[in-house]
């Protein structure tokens, strides 16, 4: 950013962009609110959301780090698919504590005076990228775990997903994404837009949303509306599998206490008693299941706002709200510290 004094009048350029000019000095009583002036009054606004953002990814990276170590290290693991589900949105929240809430943080600095396409591109790419992969991973994650509870409620259930499977369907879940993402990259752009400043005029201000070569395409509005009935219909199909995986366990608890124990063994023993905690399980997939389809849809639903002249606080409640799904790295770790046995016990074990 550099300031090129013209006699009386002061331009500040950011690159090759003139962000604005005044004729009159800072210290000046009833100063017109130019466009850095603009942008530093929101960029301290949003302070203490960069804040919590950044202890956000701190505590993101060591919870989820903890994560890992407790399935990498466990070699006696026997669920080894969830080893696998467990690494992929492990890793993907990691990522995102390392990449996504940095680069939210720096924003909040920059965030009407975004004249970087490149930089605005990328960020829309990783930012759309692991908001797709996530629930993508989850849905596998949920149909694993239907899949293994109706195998040991039903012995003639013969449909299993293998250890190999678990794998390449998290792969699949993150080039799914990858596709989903390049088109939101590319659409994103720095452009103009005009807000009231103080004095209620009119300035130009540059903010990281929609090229203003897509603005009013078809294709844009095409884009969101598909993005947003994916991840409608996830979080309806997770919704939906959740709701069938505690049918069936309050009808095996049901058919348990109506029949003898005896009978009973042979079929449910694998539920009821089972080495990897079905029950603490699928607590904590549905603990996270919720977690993510509410934060995600905030994320899109508030993608459709218009942020032009809102005021400080209705904006920091804005970018509080859309972008919440950064929290849920943190909370993440916490669900696997409450519901998660394997978790618990390794590092109680190490520790003690």
């Amino acid at each position: 950013m550099e300031f090129v004094y013209k006699g009386n009048e002061t331009a500040i350029t950011y690159g090759s962009v003139e962000l604005a000019t005044s004729t009159k000095s800072m210290t000046e009583p009833n100063v017109t609110e130019n466009t850095v002036q603009f942008n530093q009054r929101y960029s301290d606004a949003l302070l203490p959301l960069s804040v919590i953002f950044g202890l956000t990814a701190f505590l993101g990276v060591i919870g989820n780090s903890l994560v890992l170590a407790s399935y990498i290290k466990r070699r006696d693991l026997k669920d080894k698919n969830f080893r696998w589900y467990v690494f992929c949105i492990g890793s993907l929240d990691i990522a995102t504590c390392l990449i996504s809430i940095p680069a939210e943080i720096v924003k909040h600095r920059f965030f009407f005076i975004f004249c970087s396409n490149e930089l605005c591109k990328t960020k829309c790419f990783v930012n759309i990228f692991t908001a797709a992969s996530l629930p993508c991973c989850f849905l596998v994650l949920a149909v694993d775990r239907y899949i293994w509870v109706s195998r040991s409620l039903k012995e003639n259930f013969s449909k299993k997903i293998t250890p190999q499977l678990a794998w390449k369907l998290c792969i699949i879940a993150l080039v799914v994404s990858l596709m989903i993402a390049v088109p939101g990259g590319i659409m994103c752009g720095a452009m103009t837009i005009t807000v009231l400043n103080k004095a209620k005029e009119e300035i130009i201000v540059y903010v990281c949303q929609t090229d203003e070569v897509y603005q009013g395409n078809v294709f844009t509005l095409i884009y969101r509306l598909a993005l947003l009935i994916f991840l409608v219909v996830i979080g309806i199909s997770l919704i939906a599998i959740c709701i069938a995986i505690y049918s069936m366990l309050h009808r095996s608890k049901i058919a348990h206490q109506t029949t003898s124990q005896t009978e009973m063994e042979g079929n449910n023993e694998s539920v009821l008693n089972s080495d990897s905690s079905l029950t603490s399980n699928i607590k904590l997939v549905s603990a996270m299941t919720v977690t993510i389809i509410v934060t995600y849809l905030l994320y899109i639903g508030l993608s459709f706002m218009d942020i032009s002249n809102m005021s400080e606080a209705k904006f920091v409640l804005f970018n509080l709200a859309y972008r919440i799904y950064f929290l849920r790295c943190a909370m993440n770790p916490l669900f696997f510290g409450i519901f998660d046995d394997i978790f618990r016990q390794f590092w109680k074990t190490l520790i003690c």
